[in-house]
């Protein structure tokens, strides 16, 4: 969250029209939107939200619906997971010492390498079935 406030990533979602999505930990934005007031980027009054999950409490179990929007909420973030998982495992970021735009390079070819997993993955499911 520090990160983002400095770099001011919430206000640049906001002017591309972006909405971030969190998992079901997410709490932070809130105290950064104080109140709703008229915005330059998108005419009218506007408090940038994250998309986050229904939780379930202990007394008020999620109704089909809230489950079926969770489902769908999940799948939409699935490839950004796995794309931080493969980070993580391939270790590609641990020492790299290059300028931040070199980064995106490798980032970029470890999508396509996620990708063409996912699409052999899929092929090879598809086949067997």
């Amino acid at each position: 969250m520090t990160a983002a406030r400095h770099h001011r990533i919430r206000e640049q979602l906001h002017q591309h029209r972006l909405t971030p999505a969190a998992d079901k930990a997410f709490h932070g934005w809130h105290k950064d939107v104080r109140e709703t007031r008229d915005c330059d980027i998108c005419g009218g009054p506007c408090e940038q939200v994250v998309l986050t999950p229904y939780k379930a409490e202990a007394k008020r179990p999620l109704t089909e619906a809230q489950q079926a929007a969770n489902t769908v909420f999940s799948a939409l973030r699935c490839a950004v997971e796995g794309g931080f998982a493969a980070l993580k495992t391939w270790h590609i970021l641990d020492k790299l010492r290059l300028h931040p735009r070199h980064a995106t390079t490798l980032i970029r070819a470890l999508l396509v390498l996620t990708q063409h997993e996912q699409s052999a993955r899929d092929t090879a499911r598809h086949a067997t079935a």
